[in-house]
């Protein structure tokens, strides 16, 4: 054989076709996408669609996309101003459509959304908070609860949920506030702060905030902070065992301590002060 020929096969060898190697590199790139649309099959732009992936909203034509997501399928949620909430399961590499139903008047529903939180190092002495002694550990870390509407609930109740890593942690303290309509220490946008033993359960109605019993922390209502469909929460070490009575004084600290936190919109009623985020009403 001509070195010439024996030089072509081997440059040809190297171009062989890898059908493995290709179907490989395709499904690690593969896209989870979809359109939103609502029964009429008109396409619902700005919906918000959460997924395992992540968060996003869709175009102007309902289209919203993930990109580079596993094989497989993937849960999917979507909130819209003036729609139910829907729920769909979606596989990857394949176009998904979820069609939404408009909210009637006088149809009640639950909009019920819910964050994995971790509070690296937060310290109080006296009545302050000293987050700033241990920002090298971790600060205070909080986090946003996506509701998808600005339609005003008739309430919300939001609850923190943990099991104490050390005896300074038994009780947290939770302020959450209406993104964007005001600060959350102290403005009109602040819905709540208060303090306790797991679950932490902060209940807010068209006229009230929530607080704690004895008539310390507080917030204001849903007539006051309006909604924009999240709710910024954060989470702080409280008094060890109770703080001085009447104030936020005390002693406590959390360190490397989980939490989660759950939250519930009800629209067309209020379900009284003993529902809690398990309840299937």
């Amino acid at each position: 054989m001509k070195p010439t020929l024996v030089a072509l096969i081997v440059l040809l060898a190297g171009c062989t076709h890898d059908p493995t190697r290709e179907d490989a590199a395709t499904a690690a790139a593969l896209d989870l996408h979809g359109v939103v649309v609502d029964v009429a099959l008109v396409p619902v732009a700005d919906a918000v669609v959460t997924s395992d992936v992540g968060n996003t909203t869709t175009d102007a034509s309902g289209g919203f996309r993930f990109a580079d997501v596993a094989p497989g399928e993937h849960p999917v949620e979507v909130l819209a101003p003036g729609f139910v909430p829907a729920q769909a399961i979606l596989t990857a590499g394949k176009q998904g459509r979820i069609v939404l139903e408009h909210v009637q008047e006088d149809q009640p529903y639950i909009v019920r959304t819910s964050l994995r939180g971790y509070l690296g190092c937060s310290v109080q002495i006296g009545p302050f908070v000293q987050d700033g002694l241990c920002d090298a550990v971790d600060p205070d870390e909080g986090g946003l609860l996506e509701f998808g509407t600005v339609i005003v609930p008739d309430a919300v109740q939001t609850e923190v949920v943990w099991e104490a890593t050390q005896t300074t942690g038994q009780q947290l303290g939770m302020i959450q506030c209406m993104v964007d309509r005001g600060l959350c220490q102290g403005g009109d946008g602040r819905m709540g702060n208060l303090w306790g033993p797991s679950p932490l359960v902060c209940r807010v109605t068209a006229t009230a905030g929530c607080g704690n019993a004895d008539g310390t922390g507080g917030g204001n209502g849903l007539d006051v902070t309006g909604s924009s469909g999240r709710i910024e929460v954060s989470v702080y070490a409280s008094c060890t065992a109770a703080c001085v009575p009447g104030t936020a004084a005390g002693a406590g600290a959390a360190l490397q301590q989980q939490y989660e936190v759950f939250g519930a919109a009800f629209f067309g009623f209020d379900p009284g002060p003993d529902w809690r985020f398990g309840d299937p009403a």
